[in-house]
């Protein structure tokens, strides 16, 4: 299953107690199923599931949307910031199968306001993972790519795809 290669995709991040956040969509109990695979792996110390729900029904063209946006931007900080102050850096950063590109932008541009990445990612010690099905989910790809110009910039970082066939029709790619 996705969840399952994901989460052994996570190993890649090396170490032992590993803190993940998993960027969820506004269907949190699928989000909190699909990563209760990550909490059997021995490696992974803590699952931190982020959400906004005022993404619910989220309508990009309303007269509200860059306000819901906003909140949505001004939630991830104060959520991913409070787990951080209890808990330490971010090796992990997998996009949930339930998450959409809307919430996945509101994190790039929480990510681009911090003023230094490594005040939320372990320096030298993380990595980001998301799931391509079909091509509805091509953003993912465009996401991480994203991500690694404009949050990364001149730190050394690549970005990758693997291709899982099963016999049945469960044919993904995974992006690193």
């Amino acid at each position: 299953s996705i969840n399952k290669a994901l989460a052994d995709m996570a190993l890649l991040g090396g170490g032992s107690k590993l803190k993940t956040l998993v960027l969820c969509g506004d269907d949190m109990t699928t989000c909190e199923s699909n990563s209760d695979v990550l909490k059997e792996k021995d490696n992974i110390g803590q699952v931190v599931n982020v959400g906004c729900p005022m993404m619910k029904d989220f309508n990009q063209f309303g007269e509200r949307a860059r306000y819901i946006l906003d909140s949505c931007v001004d939630h991830l900080v104060k959520t991913i910031n409070m787990s951080l102050e209890r808990d330490g850096l971010f090796n992990i950063i997998i996009i949930d199968s339930t998450a959409d590109s809307f919430i996945a932008s509101a994190f790039l541009k929480m990510m681009k306001i911090e003023e230094d990445k490594y005040d939320v990612l372990e320096k030298g010690k993380f990595i980001i993972l998301s799931a391509m099905a079909d091509k509805s989910d091509e953003w993912r790809g465009n996401f991480l790519k994203s991500f690694k110009k404009r949050v990364l910039l001149s730190d050394p970082a690549v970005y990758v795809e693997v291709v899982l066939y099963d016999t049945a029709d469960d044919d993904f790619k995974l992006l690193l």
